[in-house]
């Protein structure tokens, strides 16, 4: 076949590559950061004006979001929905076990659409230890099959505040200047810029305590 026919043929095929769907550990825009046993962890990031390819979820994952330029989401095969707007340090669970889902998103706002996502590796048998103890600054957000998502929200100046989860638990810093002590490392770390995160291990204590003059916030993810 001459060149010009071959780049012909690609041509006529790569929309029909483009609207495939496919799994969501090979969709670009969604960054597999850790990988473990019971979770992953992903950074999505949609540039502003760009768009995913249909991707399929299989398992229930947890967001929150870091940088929400507003957005649309298309199922394949039908036009893009409603425009939607999500507030920054808003989180959410969307239960894709046992009736798995695909979309497309489109970023139509202004700067990146960026999440931390969780994905619980679990397909049945989830945890049903007790949620952590009242604490100052800690509610618990949302519960459910697979994730308690807690809202952590320290006051500077303040005794830190100090976790133990039964289940491995994911640390999201939204705002502000943190110093966490214990997780993976067993070592202090600072989190200083929205997005950063931490793993904490089950039955690990750790400690959270705000930085200079401003309250900070953080969303905990416990995996169960």
């Amino acid at each position: 076949m001459r060149p010009v026919m071959i780049s012909m043929a690609l041509m006529l095929f790569a929309p029909a590559i483009a609207q495939q769907t496919i799994p969501v550990y090979q969709e670009p825009h969604h960054k597999f950061v850790y990988s473990g046993p019971a979770f992953k962890v992903l950074e999505v990031v949609i540039p502003e004006g760009d768009e995913t390819f249909d991707h399929s979820h299989q398992l229930d994952v947890a967001t929150v979001c870091i940088e929400c330029a507003d957005s649309k989401i298309r199922e394949p095969g039908k036009p893009w929905g409603a425009r939607r707007v999500r507030l920054v340090g808003g989180f959410n669970v969307t239960e894709y076990v046992g009736k798995p889902g695909a979309h497309a998103i489109q970023n139509v706002g202004t700067g990146n659409f960026r999440l931390i996502a969780v994905e619980n590796q679990h397909t049945s048998g989830w945890s049903t230890a007790k949620p952590l103890d009242s604490q100052p600054g800690t509610t618990l957000g949302q519960e459910a099959r697979s994730f308690r998502i807690y809202d952590v929200r320290l006051e500077p100046d303040t005794a830190p505040a100090r976790h133990v989860h039964t289940v491995p638990a994911v640390i999201v810093l939204d705002a502000g200047d943190v110093m966490a002590g214990g997780g993976t490392s067993q070592a202090s770390r600072r989190l200083a810029k929205p997005g950063e995160w931490i793993v904490v291990p089950a039955g690990t204590a750790h400690t959270l305590s705000a930085q200079g003059s401003k309250a900070a916030h953080l969303v905990e993810f416990e995996v169960r």
